[in-house]
């Protein structure tokens, strides 16, 4: 199993190391994790989603509460662009018992029931460019789908926790 704390650490650390980058904000509370109480976060998976989370995988579940970032790069000091992103905590996004309407009358029927299932775990919101990556949490299944929403198209990722 991954140590995500430390994972994040050197992502930050790299991102800090590139003399083109400069990061106008960042916020973290991995000194302040306090652990889960996993018997009620059980009690609530089963309740909404139906299914509990396999005791291999809760580490996966809590590892931080956030993690935000907000970049900006210059070459030759010309503005070359911007990057962010917010990380949330996994119990919070799929403990959601009805997921955020990011869908509208031009959304297909298809995408919709994807998209009534899909728990946001990261998005951009100082960018502000409605793209996420979320969980699919299917009724009463335990699964490890990712998604990516992209400005109303939705991608099946590669991916496991």
């Amino acid at each position: 199993m991954k140590d995500y704390e430390k994972l994040f650490q050197k992502l930050i650390k790299e991102i800090r190391d590139n003399k083109y980058i400069t990061i106008d904000k960042l916020e973290t509370d991995f000194k302040t994790l306090k652990p889960h109480n996993l018997e009620y976060f059980d009690f609530s998976m089963n309740e909404i989603h139906g299914f509990k989370i396999p005791k291999k995988k809760e580490p996966c579940f809590n590892f931080l509460t956030f993690i935000q970032i907000y970049w900006f790069y210059e070459i030759n000091n010309t503005f070359k662009g911007s990057g962010d992103f917010n990380i949330k905590n996994s119990y919070n996004s799929i403990g959601r018992p009805t997921p955020h309407k990011i869908w509208n009358d031009s959304t297909s029927k298809e995408d919709i029931e994807v998209l009534k299932q899909f728990r946001i775990l990261i998005d951009s919101p100082d960018a502000g460019d409605n793209r996420l990556i979320g969980f699919r949490l299917t009724p009463g299944t335990y699964s490890e789908e990712f998604w990516f929403y992209n400005r109303g198209q939705l991608y099946p990722m590669q991916l496991d926790y």
